[in-house]
């Protein structure tokens, strides 16, 4: 079944579906299901990898590796504290 031909499940319509009607929703929902864990999945790692640029970037600039601002205008600040504030 396509997208296209999915219908929105209403009080209206639950009681007329039928056995295959139900087996279409419980498949659907389990690829939905599959779907949002592989996101949240790819989310933490997202998350975790912006940690690590945070984490990196602190112990550079303390370390006095990092110059905080570079002669070309790139603000070392604003890229670890972007990725403090998103991995948040």
């Amino acid at each position: 079944m396509g997208a296209s031909q999915l219908t929105p499940l209403t009080l209206d319509n639950f009681y007329n579906l039928n056995h295959h009607d139900w087996e279409d929703v419980i498949d659907e929902y389990n690829g939905m299901r599959t779907e949002l864990m592989r996101m949240y999945e790819r989310e933490d790692e997202l998350l975790d990898a912006l940690r690590i640029v945070r984490d990196d970037l602190d112990e550079a600039i303390a370390q006095g590796h990092l110059p905080i601002k570079s002669t070309d205008g790139i603000d070392a600040t604003k890229i670890r504290n972007f990725a403090n504030d998103a991995s948040q």
